[in-house]
């Protein structure tokens, strides 16, 4: 016999609602509802929406990185610190100050830059994981050392401050495609 309608629809709501990351939407809703109550709507501008994705986004590509991690049952907690030097590294390649130009003397190109960016975090994990998995050094040490140090690193990069980066390099961490922020979009 054929089902009466709205019997596939009540199966479906029912396996939707049983499923574990139901209740975290439904509290995440609740919550967002009652913040918009409290300020009165503001929390769920598009502004803000777009405020908090933007501000979430180095996060959540940090997360996705971390999720290979954890998932092989590892723990990595350099990510920061190797990413601050690496982006004080190529900052340092790209200024136009002629004092602080390194190796060439004159600015890198970002197309050359970031490559040599990705490089060095490629290097200091490719590092990370040698020491690992060949002197049985736990991960939560190694990666911890190398966070303070990759930090260290960063402002030695720099000498305090970085200044005259190219225009073209704040469209990459502050335009917009079609009201969508870029870093997002990457």
């Amino acid at each position: 016999w054929p089902k009466p309608a709205g019997v596939g629809a009540r199966e479906t709501a029912k396996r939707v609602f049983r499923h574990e990351n139901a209740v975290l939407v439904g509290i995440l809703v609740v919550i967002t509802a009652v913040l918009a109550a409290i300020t009165k709507g503001k929390t769920v501008t598009p502004d803000n929406i777009k405020n908090i994705v933007l501000f979430s986004t180095p996060r959540g590509l940090a997360a996705i990185g971390q999720f290979f991690v954890i998932l092989t049952a590892g723990i990595d907690l350099s990510v920061g610190g190797v990413s601050l030097m690496c982006v004080l590294f190529g900052a340092r390649l790209m200024t136009l100050e002629p004092m602080k130009q390194i190796f060439v003397g004159r600015p890198f190109p970002m197309v050359e830059a970031i490559p040599l960016m990705l490089l060095l975090g490629l290097g200091v994990g490719a590092f990370n994981g040698l020491l690992v998995s060949r002197t049985r050094v736990p991960a939560l040490i190694v990666t911890l050392g190398m966070w303070i140090m990759a930090k260290g690193a960063g402002l030695l990069i720099t000498q305090g401050s970085i200044y005259f980066l190219p225009e073209k390099l704040a469209f990459v961490g502050q335009g917009e495609v079609a009201g969508v922020p870029v870093p997002t979009l990457i």
